[in-house]
């Protein structure tokens, strides 16, 4: 199997739509979003992004030939006190191409694109502790847990734990 990783540009957004509907239909509990609510709009979020090809909001593809098959998104947190950071959201992976370290490359690839970004020293994320593969892969690319969350309420008001994890610059640089 030879996949790519790669930065969507505006040529990718019908595709890039349709995957992340994709994800909230197949995993409604593993995201911030709802599919009910994010099919009705007429643009997604990160579109516009897409479209302007901003420099520190950003999704990486995972491509199998000119098929998108995976997404994980990158954004730098825009308060001034926060600006060394950013957020990895959006992360899903065709369910027929898990378990071949995919979401692991794609994972990888975002952050490598996120630390490319002039000041970015840490990396945060959120993670459903139902959501067991996804833990495993954060905790396998060295995200720490700093905060947990024992009853965070998900888009449709049910109690569910949630990790918020980091990962710096410095780990990066020790894992790889």
């Amino acid at each position: 199997m030879d996949i790519a990783y790669r930065r969507l540009v505006k040529n990718d957004l019908k595709v890039y739509r349709d995957i992340r509907l994709e994800s909230l239909k197949v995993y409604p509990d593993s995201f911030g979003s709802s599919y009910e609510d994010q099919k009705s709009k007429e643009r997604l979020g990160f579109e516009e992004y897409i479209e302007q090809n901003v420099f520190d909001k950003f999704i990486v593809g995972a491509f199998d030939a000119a098929r998108l098959i995976g997404i994980c998104g990158f954004f730098r947190k825009v308060d001034a006190e926060r600006m060394n950071a950013g957020e990895i959201i959006q992360m899903y992976v065709q369910a027929k191409y898990q378990s071949n370290k995919i979401g692991y490359l794609l994972l990888q690839a975002a952050i490598e694109e996120a630390f490319k970004i002039a000041g970015i020293e840490n990396i945060e994320l959120g993670v459903f502790t139902a959501n067991k593969s996804a833990n495993t892969l954060f905790d396998n690319v060295g995200f720490e847990e700093y905060l947990f969350h024992e009853n965070h309420l998900n888009d449709r008001g049910v109690k569910i734990g949630r990790r918020l994890m980091v990962l710096s610059r410095d780990n990066h640089m020790a894992y790889r």
